[in-house]
């Protein structure tokens, strides 16, 4: 589920996944390389542990054009206290045919001490490299120390990847016992897939990471930084070896302080969350970046649960909660409120409960007494108050025995204290639908579906329409999203065309849950206008839709899902449309019925970056 970043090695703003769009660029081949095209393996590990008994190591570079043999100079800088036991050969040589050679570094293993590390940068030369691979490559080098096997542990992943309590080995580190990692493969014999890696099998062995407290020494976005707050973790960069297959790149998991514009705040979500009585870790929290080089990624790093690793021995006290609209009201003096059914997880002692227009907010407000909440000291129903018809953001914060607040959890709902209106059927439309499959492949269905939806118009408000259960049982997406339905109610898309210029859309719910949470649609104009931005610059900026020949359409990425507390792009391929009533429109397919059994593969959402609003003028 993507997200924009800046990585702080990249020398350009990614403006990524521009890819995604169906609109043509002219292409511009890359420059002619007229050499052998030499190069490092981007797969190869940035650190080498060498052996307390051995004495080389090697390193493999590559070459395109194969003829001949040929020796590269290479440029070998070792830094480091222990530089002077590496020897660094000046060149390596290809053999006549070959595409791969290796660079072998000798060393003393004399005085050789566990944990003492050096860096050795190489470079190869202008005149042999190729534009198109990494003609440097930085190595930390060295021998860690031992590590010894804790037992058995469980991680659970809820990203970009899921999982569940699979069991791992953990290990610590003897020298340094703040040091920690995790075999990447499930461990549990009873399990049935023991043994099997997590993500494939060219990923790497082990996710390391460690444990900090204040006073301790971590680089954030490149600068070395005294840490001032206890139990954050630091997780080395990890390979998956997993290909997404969208844009040809392999996934790694970085810590949020190798980004740019980062502070010690950041990190706050890599973390321990609980500690043992033998002064292990319980359980620690990360929350990475999924990055693929040349590309983006994901951002998951201000997110609670995204991968959580449990110790051997631990026993997690459970504060989960969990929220869902129970209806709304006025209280005695007419205040509008919402009444909120909230479930507590079985060590929550109390949560406070409100509602506002971010998560991010309401939550700080309930903190500082600035919003006003509600107590509840069991599971149960409470009254919330709200500032009347409009889209909330309900958030819960539980509390333990001893008052300290836990993650808290937030929930999207739409409330309306306007009388039920009423609507009147004024034919059908034809909806090209770019909501599901700008998130989901559903199995091998190629491209967005096109069919007819029942259209109501609002008998109070001209202008305003309503698509009758556009992903109900007589739509194409219904033989797969029947086994992922919330509830058996019609659902409704709800949109406002009284302005051709500002068609909108407003965020409102689906019956579908394919596993992400239930799904939310809409524009953004509404979280913008959240975030403070207005609807004239909003409109100058082209984020609302227009009506034009009858046609609906909204520019690309201008629409959006919301599930599982994120927001996701939506008209990704620059399809979404509904031909109104009377129109006529040459796009119009057969609906394809998606088979029953189609698996949803849920692995092209791209997360929106809020609150910024690019190119927004003022």
């Amino acid at each position: 589920m993507r997200k924009f970043f800046n990585y702080i090695f990249a020398s350009v703003t990614l403006l990524i996944l521009a890819a995604a769009c169906t609109t043509e660029e002219p292409w511009t081949p890359g420059p002619t390389v007229d050499n052998d095209e030499v190069y490092f393996s981007y797969k190869q590990s940035s650190s080498v542990n060498i052996e307390m008994e051995g004495t080389s190591f090697t390193i493999k570079l590559y070459r395109v054009r194969t003829d001949g043999a040929l020796t590269v100079p290479i440029t070998a800088v070792v830094t480091g206290d222990d530089k002077a036991r590496y020897t660094v050969p000046s060149s390596v040589t290809f053999s006549d045919g070959a595409s791969e050679a290796d660079y072998t570094v000798t060393y003393s293993n004399s005085g050789l001490a566990y944990d003492t590390f050096v860096t050795l940068d190489l470079t190869i030369p202008e005149d042999y490299a190729t534009p198109y691979g990494n003609s440097t490559l930085s190595l930390t080098v060295g021998a860690p120390a031992p590590w010894v096997e804790l037992g058995m542990g469980y991680y659970s992943e809820d990203g970009y990847f899921s999982m569940d309590n699979f069991g791992v080995i953990i290990e610590q580190n003897s020298v340094s016992p703040n040091e920690y990692r995790m075999g990447l493969w499930v461990a549990d014999p009873n399990s049935q897939y023991y043994n099997y890696s997590f993500y494939s099998e060219d990923q790497d062995e082990y996710l390391y990471f460690e444990t900090l407290k204040a006073g301790d020494k971590m680089t954030i976005s490149g600068v070395e930084t005294t840490l001032t707050i206890d139990d954050l973790v630091y997780f080395d960069d990890m390979y998956t070896g997993y290909l997404n297959s969208t844009y040809n790149e392999y996934i790694w998991y970085l810590h949020p302080s190798n980004f740019t514009n980062k502070t010690e705040s950041d990190m706050t979500f890599n973390k321990v969350t609980e500690w043992q009585e033998n002064g292990l870790p319980a359980q620690v929290q990360l929350a990475p970046y999924y990055y693929m080089y040349n590309v983006g990624g994901w951002n998951y790093s201000a997110q609670d649960g995204v991968i959580l690793i449990t110790f051997p021995g631990a026993v997690i006290a459970d504060y989960s909660i969990s929220a869902s609209y129970a209806g709304k009201g006025y209280d005695a003096d007419g205040d509008p409120f919402i009444n909120v059914a909230v479930e507590f997880g079985e060590d929550v002692d109390h949560a406070l409960v409100g509602a506002g227009t971010l998560p991010e907010t309401t939550y700080a407000g309930l903190i500082d007494g600035s919003i006003e909440g509600a107590t509840l000291s069991a599971s149960g129903t409470v009254s919330v108050p709200c500032a009347g018809s409009g889209l909330y953001y309900v958030v819960v914060i539980p509390y333990d025995a001893e008052g300290q607040a836990k993650a808290y959890e937030s929930t999207l709902m739409r409330v309306s204290f306007a009388p039920e209106p009423t609507w009147t059927s004024v034919g059908s439309v034809e909806y090209t639908e770019d909501f599901l499959s700008s998130a989901y492949t559903f199995g091998s269905v190629d491209g967005n579906l096109t069919y007819t939806v029942a259209l109501e118009e609002s008998d109070s408000e001209e202008g305003v329409y309503r698509l009758v259960d556009p992903y109900g049982p007589d739509t194409p997406y219904y033989a797969v999203g029947s086994s992922y339905l919330v509830d058996e109610k019609v659902y409704y898309v709800e949109f406002d065309a009284s302005d051709p210029d500002k068609v909108h859309i407003p965020i409102q719910p689906i019956n579908y849950d394919l596993g992400d949470g239930q799904i939310f649609v809409g524009d953004f104009t509404e979280y913008y206008i959240a975030n403070g931005y207005t609807e004239a610059q909003l409109a100058s900026a082209g984020y609302y839709g227009t009506l034009a020949d009858g046609i609906i359409t909204f520019g690309t990425e201008m629409l959006t899902l919301y599930m599982g507390g994120s927001y996701y792009y939506a008209n990704r391929n620059d399809a979404f449309k509904i031909v109104m009533p009377g129109a006529s429109s040459s796009s119009v397919k057969s609906p394809k019925v998606l088979a029953p059994k189609t698996p949803i593969i849920a692995l092209e959402a791209v997360m929106f970056d809020a609150p910024e609003a690019p190119e927004i003028a003022e």
